[in-house]
């Protein structure tokens, strides 16, 4: 397990000096995470979730990797009792809830404990859209309730949770899609559904949160483009798993960025030749049960999305939710093919897909033990690197300094990645504040010895360590 992996995280420091305010009272440090983002995200649920989880477990990271771990079988389950409900086969849903579980995209989701609020959103959205199944078919008004809140309280977690309700509209007009010029009368329930994406952006506007502002930004111009190739890349992630980042989407991004007219034509091409596909599957979006689970697939990839897929580049944690779209289709057109065969031959396209699902579980399984890996050697990097420092304080003779007196770093080579995990993202200033408690601290990262030693010319106060090749910390010059 990764140990003090989210200390690279902003919103970590920003509660942790939050929390050494102790004239505030908890209610209102946490209310103040409502209405004031400080230009940051907003995201007032999962700076509460910190603020409260700090205090029991300080850096121990178990507790917080325990959550992650519950959170993400939680989801599995959730997945496994949706598609019981739509197909209604429990060796099918199994089948989808262990693709679900498997899936090395999760990786970086389930690994790295910054991205627990993101997790607590699309949780909470597999549940609503599991109560609203079920509300829709028995009107039990205390289900509608709950899939609400569900989708309400997401909102507070991550940005993408205002989605979870065009989620379950989306999903209600698949399922009423024959009837919907007759019924639309009936649909005056939207407007509830809708409330909690006005009430998201009115809390977000007034609390002076970020918005769209450098690599959380839309290049209006790319849009189409980056649109489009990023739905592509979040599907090979789903597949293929992180492996297909560097091997595939990469280079063709690469290409289609320096090819815009190439890019054009592979668009278009691509929309003649969808629909086309549409066409040839008509027959089967007809059907009641296939096409209802193949609309609602394609809805679970691409709404959960939304927010994503107009940035410029895509990541392995942001396609969690949309990646149980891609199981419910695999999931789909394994059901449909072998109920729609012989029963004499169902046997032999059981064992068919036995051996696909066994080998698909398994190269997933591999490519989380190379995440695995990563993860754990970008977990010693950082225990080692917070280690390296108050041990060169011990061994030096060096008093620790009174608050109000400034520390200066400079650090040579921070390492922000090691393979598929993140080590110090964003620098190192955060995970020092939990060294120091000083809110004077300063913190350079540079990229040569040199120029760190140029600085020490200047100030012969400042401390200099570099990392090495193997992630390891040395000093390389100390105070004077």
């Amino acid at each position: 397990m990764i140990l003090l992996g989210f200390v690279g995280l902003p919103i970590v420091q920003r509660l942790s000096e939050g929390s050494e305010v102790q004239c505030e009272s908890a209610v209102k440090t946490i209310t103040s995470y409502f209405l004031n983002s400080e230009g940051f995200f907003y995201r007032p649920g999962t700076k509460m979730y910190f603020y409260l989880m700090y205090p029991l477990f300080e850096l121990f990271p178990a507790p917080f990797h325990l959550v992650s771990l519950i959170l993400h079988i939680t989801s599995a389950i959730l997945l496994f009792f949706l598609v019981l409900k739509w197909l209604g086969n429990k060796i099918f849903a199994f089948l989808a809830g262990i693709f679900f579980l498997v899936l090395s995209t999760h990786g970086e989701a389930v690994y790295w404990i910054s991205v627990t609020g993101h997790m607590i959103a699309w949780t909470l959205t597999l549940l609503a859209l599991l109560c609203y199944t079920y509300w829709k078919e028995n009107k039990n008004v205390l289900l509608f309730g709950l899939a609400w809140i569900a989708i309400f309280i997401s909102t507070f977690f991550h940005e993408f949770g205002f989605t979870g309700s065009i989620l379950l509209i989306a999903y209600d007009l698949i399922v009423d899609r024959k009837n919907l010029r007759m019924i639309w009368k009936s649909k005056w329930y939207y407007i509830f559904l809708l409330l909690p994406i006005a009430i998201y952006f009115y809390m977000r506007t007034i609390s002076n949160s970020l918005w769209f502002q450098g690599d959380y930004s839309y290049n209006l111009f790319k849009l189409p483009f980056n649109a489009i190739g990023n739905l592509v890349g979040y599907l090979l992630l789903s597949l293929l798993g992180p492996s297909a980042y560097n091997s595939i989407y990469t280079p063709l991004r690469t290409f289609t960025a320096e090819n815009i007219f190439i890019a054009s034509l592979l668009i278009l091409s691509g929309g003649l030749s969808a629909v086309v596909l549409i066409k040839m599957m008509r027959k089967y979006l007809q059907k009641e049960l296939t096409g209802t689970m193949i609309l609602i697939s394609c809805a679970l990839f691409v709404i959960p999305l939304l927010p994503f897929v107009g940035l410029g580049n895509i990541t392995t944690r942001y396609p969690y939710l949309a990646s149980s779209g891609v199981v419910i289709f695999l999931i789909t057109v394994f059901y449909h093919l072998f109920m729609n065969v012989k029963p004499k031959n169902r046997p032999i396209i059981a064992g068919i897909f036995f051996v696909i699902a066994i080998l698909f579980i398994a190269f997933h399984i591999h490519s989380l033990q190379k995440v695995n890996n990563d993860w754990q050697k970008a977990g010693e990097i950082t225990r080692t690197t917070l280690v390296e420092i108050n041990k060169a304080y011990a061994q030096k003779g060096h008093q620790k300094k009174q608050k109000n007196q400034k520390e200066i770093f400079y650090f040579v080579n921070v390492p922000i990645r090691y393979g598929e995990a993140w080590v110090f993202p964003v620098g190192l200033q955060d995970a020092l504040w939990f060294s120091f408690q000083n809110v004077d601290l300063e913190v350079h990262n540079v990229l040569s010895e040199e120029e760190a030693l140029a600085e020490l010319k200047r100030n012969p106060n400042i401390r200099i360590f570099k990392f090495l090749k193997d992630g390891s910390l040395v000093e390389i010059q100390q105070a004077k």
